[in-house]
């Protein structure tokens, strides 16, 4: 090879790695600060179902997934849709894998914490549910270092954390692996001396209308207030994350109401399908939560907590 062709070649390399620097850089700028707690709730249309919530600045993400004849994971509600492309390997978990290659072991610049992402399996037969389970699985290992694992009980962060959430979670088989990158999404029941190990169940999950009467009109009542509060105190002592969905995103006066409440409640995760009004709303300075109960207030509320399992 010829002088003058290895100087052609240097100078190429450094002109494609300058574009690629610049395309980061530009990349980096289009994506807002991540907002901690702010997840995306399920797009079952979006072509890329992680490149808008990340620019957005959301902190977790959930998807469905169905498992194919091929024993392949479709992303989506549409089970006729069987393009190969849409399995979560390609459509989800590379996208992720090429982020974190791009900014260091980061899905986002600015990350601080493992990125969640959230997986609804939505088969209903629970043998279907366990080889959804175990196809996950194989995909989650093609990407070695990736995901936050436990290997023997013992925690290994990584840039990206996967919880599994709605009915169709296989607990009894992802609880058998002894070296698993996967976790539950669980309930207030899992709360307590009694209740799930925190390895297993980081995360407790509840829909607003589970539990609470409010719908985001007048003020909440001060026995739902101390209730809320108290449930998520507890989760917290138990090292969980509280996560509320549910949420009405119709009118924006009654939206903001709920945030409001839930926010002063110390809720870690706030679901939403306008995470850039939600990331607009968290970091407005003007945004006045509601003040704490007082001592004498929660001191016999009318609904008693009660968490842990009752087995």
């Amino acid at each position: 090879m010829s002088s003058l062709t290895t100087v052609l070649i240097g100078l190429v390399s450094i002109v494609l790695l300058g574009g690629l620097a610049a395309g980061a850089s530009v990349l980096a700028r289009r994506h807002r600060p991540i907002v901690d707690g702010m997840h995306a709730l399920r797009d079952n249309h979006a072509r890329n179902p992680v490149a808008r919530p990340l620019r957005a600045g959301c902190a977790s993400l959930e998807i469905g997934v169905w498992l194919d004849a091929e024993s392949r994971l479709q992303v989506g509600s549409d089970r006729r849709n069987r393009d190969p492309g849409n399995a979560v390997g390609p459509l989800v978990l590379r996208e992720l894998a090429l982020r974190a290659a791009t900014y260091g072991g980061r899905v986002r610049p600015d990350q601080a914490k493992s990125f969640m992402l959230m997986i609804d399996i939505l088969e209903t037969e629970p043998t279907a549910q366990a080889q959804a389970y175990q196809a996950l699985d194989r995909a989650l290992r093609a990407y070695p270092g990736l995901f936050t694992r436990v290997v023997d009980g013992a925690l290994r962060s990584g840039p990206v954390t996967v919880a599994l959430i709605g009915g169709g979670t296989p607990r009894h088989a992802v609880a058998a692996h002894q070296d698993r990158r996967v976790f539950c999404d669980g309930s207030f029941g899992d709360v307590g001396a009694w209740g799930t190990p925190v390895e297993l169940v980081p995360i407790v999950s509840e829909h607003w209308s589970w539990r609470f009467g409010w719908d985001g009109i007048d003020d909440v009542p001060l026995q739902e207030r101390v209730l809320l509060r108290q449930l998520v105190d507890a989760a917290h002592r138990d090292g969980r994350q509280v996560r509320m969905f549910g949420i009405p995103e119709r009118p924006v006066k009654v939206r903001e109401a709920y945030w409001r409440e839930i926010s002063a409640a110390r809720v870690d995760v706030i679901s939403t399908a306008h995470p850039r009004r939600l990331a607009r709303f968290l970091s407005d300075a003007t945004t006045v939560v509601p003040a704490a109960p007082r001592a004498r207030d929660a001191v016999e509320p009318e609904v008693r907590v009660r968490v842990g399992s009752a087995r």
